[in-house]
C-alpha cells in the first residue's frame, strides 16, 4: 500500500482535457471523456493549435484548414458529451512561446476550475512533434500560475478580477509510455471514442484503419490488465505527487 496513493482519475468531478492539437483528446483520452461524462461529471475540451497545418497540400491555406478542424472538433466533442470546447489557436507547426501559452492554459484553469487535468505527456522520449512538446511541458508548468496569485501576477497575468484560485489539482497523462493507472472503460466508451475520431473527416486517409484497430488493440490489452474488457492508461500525479516527490509512483 503506498503511503500518498493515488486519486482515481475516474472519479472525478470536473475535468479539463487539453490536447495539442483538435483530434489529440480522442486519440489520447477519448474513452475516460466518455466514462466521465457517463457517470455524471463535467468535461470540459481546451485545444491549443488551430490544426492549420494539417494536410499534405502545400497550397493549402492554414486558415481554412484551421477552420474545418474546428468544426471537426466540436461535432467530435458532441459524440463524447463535452460540456464546451475552447481553442487558444495557436499556429499549428508555428513559432509561438511556450510561456505565453503557459499563461493562457493557466487562465482557462482559472475559470473553469476543475479537480482533473487530462492532457499529453511531456516525458515521452519518443515524441518529435513540436506543439505536443511545447504543450505538455505548457500544461505542467501552467498548474503553479493557478495556484498562487503573485506567481500569476508575475506571468503578467490581470489578476484584478480573480478571486479563487486552484489547489488540489490531479494530473493524468496521456500519451505516456509509464502508465501507473489503468481505468476500466465500457464497450459504449471505446465506441464513443472511435465515433469521435471519425469525426475529424480531414484527418483520414489510407492509414486510419490500422490506427483505430491500434486503438482498439491497447484498449483490449489495459482491459486485460484491470480484468476488464477495455482500458485506457495513463501516468497519474496527485496533488501531492506533482513538487519534490521523489518516490516512484
Amino acid at each position: 500500500m503506498k503511503l500518498v496513493p493515488l486519486p482515481k482519475i475516474d472519479k472525478c468531478k470536473r475535468a479539463l482535457f487539453i490536447g495539442p492539437h483538435p483530434d489529440d483528446i480522442e486519440i489520447g483520452a477519448g474513452g475516460l471523456a466518455s466514462k466521465l461524462v457517463r457517470s455524471g461529471s463535467e468535461v470540459y475540451y481546451l485545444i491549443c493549435c488551430d490544426g492549420g497545418c494539417g494536410t499534405p497540400d502545400k497550397n493549402a491555406n492554414p486558415l481554412d484548414i484551421a477552420n474545418i478542424r474546428k468544426n471537426e472538433a466540436i461535432e467530435a466533442s458532441k459524440i463524447i458529451g463535452a460540456k464546451e470546447v475552447k481553442f487558444l489557436d495557436y499556429p499549428d507547426g508555428g513559432i509561438y512561446s511556450v510561456d505565453d501559452l503557459r499563461v493562457d492554459i493557466a487562465k482557462v484553469i482559472l475559470e473553469i476550475k476543475p479537480d482533473l487535468i487530462v492532457c499529453p505527456s511531456p516525458f515521452l522520449k519518443t515524441e518529435t512533434h513540436m506543439d505536443h512538446i511545447r504543450v505538455a511541458e505548457a500544461c505542467r508548468t501552467s498548474l503553479l500560475i493557478a495556484k498562487f496569485p503573485l506567481v500569476a501576477k508575475r506571468q503578467g497575468m490581470d489578476i484584478t478580477n480573480i478571486d479563487e484560485y486552484c489547489s488540489g489539482i490531479t494530473l493524468a497523462y496521456y500519451f505516456s509510455a509509464d502508465v501507473n493507472q489503468i481505468v476500466k472503460i465500457k464497450k459504449e466508451d471505446l465506441e464513443n471514442k472511435i465515433n469521435a475520431l471519425k469525426k475529424h473527416t480531414s484527418q483520414m486517409d489510407s492509414n486510419i484503419v490500422d490506427v483505430f484497430k491500434y486503438i482498439k488493440f491497447k484498449a483490449k490489452i489495459f482491459g486485460i490488465k484491470k480484468f476488464a474488457r477495455f482500458g485506457e492508461g495513463y501516468f497519474v500525479l496527485g496533488s501531492v505527487h506533482q513538487h519534490c516527490f521523489c518516490e516512484n509512483i
